[in-house]
């Protein structure tokens, strides 16, 4: 069995503190899908998704995925999570011992 990647793009810049991975394989009706150890969704036949949380820099994801039949196959995909120029996230701080932090975000990849 073989995983390929749809979305984000292979070696993609993105802005955003996490992504969600959209990939394929064969055909093969999924019964499980993980991506760096979280949890993803099984969408049509042979379709998953996973929202994965990201580092600044260089962050390598891991999908594992598990066909009806028990057989197991893993992919890793690159990529670099990096603020946009005149970007930063927002750092709010919240008295009585919380703290909130809210990151600014946005929908498209960067080059």
């Amino acid at each position: 069995m073989e995983i390929s990647f749809l979305e984000p793009p292979a070696g993609a810049t993105v802005p955003t503190p996490s992504v969600t991975l959209y990939g394929t394989t064969d055909g093969r009706a999924l019964s499980a899908v993980s991506v760096n150890g979280r949890a993803g969704e099984v969408l049509a036949p042979g379709f998953f998704s996973a929202i994965v949380p990201l580092e600044e820099g260089s962050n390598t994801l891991t999908a594992v995925v598990t066909d009806l039949d028990g057989l197991k196959a893993q992919a890793n995909l690159q990529l670099t999570r990096r603020l946009v120029t005149g970007e930063a996230p927002f750092d709010s701080r919240v008295t009585g011992g919380c703290e909130a932090v809210l990151h600014a975000t946005r929908s498209s990849w960067v080059s």
